[in-house]
């Protein structure tokens, strides 16, 4: 299954989200998941739980994760730059851990005093100042019970980051394996072994599946025709990406099209 990039573009968030099920992804952020009700089975590289209600995960950033909620659940997500905790970013940059999960028997009392501000934080942010403070507090909390190792692959990993990164910023444009590693300054080889052990695909599968989900967004919502959109897209000819589309989809991009438009009702 294909790893997706996942660009955050603000320093700190927090929500509550119901029957939470999404694809395996990573960010750059650091990701604390508190379970509020229900269970979630939760993936973080090589490590599988199934959450229960009151217990927690720490995703450490560049770690590959999902979630799959198979009854009724809620779940508290923290997302933070490492950066706005402080001494502890170091400590979460160059480290792992060697089992990212919390039983409710672990969870300090300073966490639970925090989590109404961090559940209310959209409709009530507090100042950067007092949120800095928060953060280090429940950070620290969580580490204490966290058993950490040095990341030996913290470099590939920052490598695919940064390939991820720019891939997601430039997939419509003529993107090759050579001319992104030397953007990189990285041999392709390199690049191509790292890309692989960390998303479980190469770059081709990669860059074909954004430029194949870009281009149904376009059937769904333009009137461009499929000449047009393939070259939007990013494919350098009709027939590549008639190729890639019906290996992707099974189907045509006409018939796509024409399958939205009926389940639409247009």
């Amino acid at each position: 299954m294909i790893t997706y990039y996942e660009n955050r573009e603000v320093p700190f968030d927090s929500y509550l989200t119901k029957d939470l099920t999404f694809m395996l992804h990573l960010h750059k952020q650091l990701e604390l998941v508190y379970v509020t009700e229900g269970s979630v089975s939760l993936k973080v590289d090589e490590h599988n739980k199934t959450l229960s209600q009151g217990e927690l995960a720490i995703i450490f950033p560049n770690s590959i994760h999902s979630y799959e909620s198979g009854q009724p659940s809620e779940l508290l997500l923290v997302i933070l730059e490492p950066e706005l905790v402080g001494d502890y970013a170091q400590i979460l940059n160059k480290n792992q851990a060697v089992n990212p999960f919390l039983l409710k028997s672990q969870i300090h009392p300073d966490i639970i005093y925090l989590l109404p501000y961090l559940i209310r934080y959209r409709q009530q942010p507090i100042s950067r100042k007092l949120l800095k403070g928060y953060l280090a507090i429940l950070v620290g909390r969580v580490l204490e019970q966290v058993e950490l190792i040095p990341s030996s692959s913290k470099t590939d990993a920052d490598l695919v980051h940064r390939a991820l990164y720019y891939i997601n910023r430039h997939f419509t444009e003529p993107l090759t394996l050579q001319s992104i590693s030397s953007t990189l300054g990285f041999s392709k080889y390199y690049l191509s072994r790292c890309f692989c052990e960390k998303t479980g695909c190469n770059f081709n599968q990669y860059l074909n599946s954004l430029r194949i989900d870009y281009a149904k967004r376009l059937l769904e919502s333009s009137n461009l025709s499929v000449t047009e959109i393939a070259y939007e897209s990013g494919f350098e000819s009709q027939c590549t990406f008639y190729r890639a589309f019906r290996e992707t989809s099974g189907a045509t991009p006409n018939q796509y099209r024409n399958q939205f438009q009926k389940q639409e009702g247009f």
